[in-house]
């Protein structure tokens, strides 16, 4: 069963590791420094801006797995137990979408029109996974994944999908002001859509709340507005982390057809210091994604509002006990194990953003915290498991809620795609 690391209470061993108890090292075993990266500090120093003649101070991450081969390395191995996981999940997580996308599919089918435009905005406009394909398509992919369990139908495609339309209303609620794929909604458009939702499934606007204090953005990047730019019109396909997913699918024999979607997305730069002194891939930066998803995932599994995404670590801190979700039952854990799978597998697999990005997050929604294992309170998860660890501790969920994970963690066909 999968087990964390954690501030307090929590017992600090790794999720689905073998770490014993006692606090949390300040620098994980695999968390050896700063790496040496003389290409990529080569490289990175010497990328300018067409208009500006001094080197960028922020850079295209992604440059760091051409240049670095242990970060090429993590980017493959997590794409691999990503895509594995979407493509072959465990009987836990096919329960859990099965659930959701089953409200999800009634919810849909209930909404006017123009609420269904607005829902779907994101996940079937330009930049979506479902780029150009109409409703109707959106609800069936919705069904197959309800039907999962009994007649196994869906795709990785439909069950990424399902996970995708949870983020996209929990950003909705969130309403951090990001925009990146809703550009043109109206804020009465949102407003609608919110008071439909509302009336279908009882938000809880302080559970909410709660969640973005816990996981949200502003809290597990505290310096993701200083770190992090979007260069203007500039967009890429995204296949996996740092677009690992083609070359992931074919090893693990995921056929073209079946094979998760490319999407356009912005892409993000990170500050040069941070992609240099991290050997953990980087994407984004620090997400709030998971707990969006695993906001409206809860709400829709029927949690009650005290025990979604925050109940669990206020309870943890209650009680103080040493077991993470030692509260709840093993089909419980289970199944809320379950659910962070999910929610981390469909970012990571699609190439939003890594496991590094979506750690803290995760960890929180199991009732462990990190923040008081950093140095200082600005910091992030990639301070303390940027060299190795967070790739073990979201790769072994991951495989945990999959059918035949890869042996080994992939390292035969991680051996073969990094000598090709």
């Amino acid at each position: 069963m999968p087990r964390g690391v954690n501030n307090g209470p929590v017992v600090s061993a790794p999720i689905g590791g073998s770490g014993g108890t006692g606090g949390l090292p300040p620098k994980p075993p695999h968390d050896v420094g700063k790496p040496n990266c003389p290409k990529f500090d080569a490289v990175a120093s010497g990328v300018r801006m067409a208009s500006d003649p001094k080197p960028k101070t922020h850079v295209d991450p992604s440059t760091k797995s051409r240049t670095n081969e242990a970060t090429k390395a993590l980017a493959l191995r997590q794409t691999a137990a990503a895509r594995k996981m979407l493509d072959s999940p465990g009987d836990a997580l096919k329960k859990e979408l099965s659930g959701a996308a089953g409200r999800l599919h009634g919810i849909a089918s209930r909404l006017s029109e123009a609420n269904q435009k607005t829902l779907s905005t994101r996940i079937l406009g330009d930049e979506g996974l479902m780029a150009g394909e109409k409703f109707g398509t959106l609800l069936e992919a919705l069904d197959r994944v309800a039907k999962d369990p009994t007649d196994g139908n869906a795709t990785g495609a439909d069950r990424q999908a399902v996970i995708a339309l949870m983020g996209d209303i929990g950003a909705l609620y969130a309403d951090t002001g990001a925009t990146t794929g809703v550009q043109g909604r109206t804020q009465d458009a949102a407003s609608n859509l919110r008071d439909a939702l509302d009336r279908e499934l009882g938000v809880s606007r302080k559970a909410v709340a709660d969640s973005q204090a816990l996981g949200g953005s502003k809290t597990v990047g505290p310096k993701k507005k200083q770190e992090r730019t979007r260069p203007k019109a500039e967009h890429e396909l995204r296949t996996g982390i740092h677009n690992t997913g083609e070359a992931i699918d074919e090893s693990i024999g995921i056929h073209e057809d079946e094979a998760l979607p490319t999407a356009r997305w912005d892409t993000a730069h990170i500050s040069k210091g941070r992609v240099f002194t991290t050997t953990e891939p980087l994407v984004g930066h620090m997400s709030g994604s998971p707990a969006e998803i695993l906001q409206v995932w809860d709400t829709l599994a029927g949690v009650r509002p005290d025990r979604q995404y925050t109940g669990t670590m206020k309870a943890q801190q209650a009680s103080g006990g040493t077991l993470p979700m030692g509260q709840y039952t093993k089909p419980e854990q289970d199944a809320r194990y379950a659910r962070a799978a999910g929610a981390a597998g469909m970012l990571v697999g699609s190439g939003y953003h890594s496991a590094v990005e979506v750690l803290e997050g995760v960890l929180a929604y199991t009732g462990q915290s990190l923040r008081g294992a950093l140095a200082r309170p600005e910091q992030d998860a990639g301070h303390v498991f940027g060299h190795g660890a967070a790739t073990d501790l979201i790769g072994e969920m991951l495989e945990h809620n999959t059918t035949n994970p890869l042996p080994n963690h992939g390292a035969n066909m991680l051996t073969d795609l990094l000598s090709g």
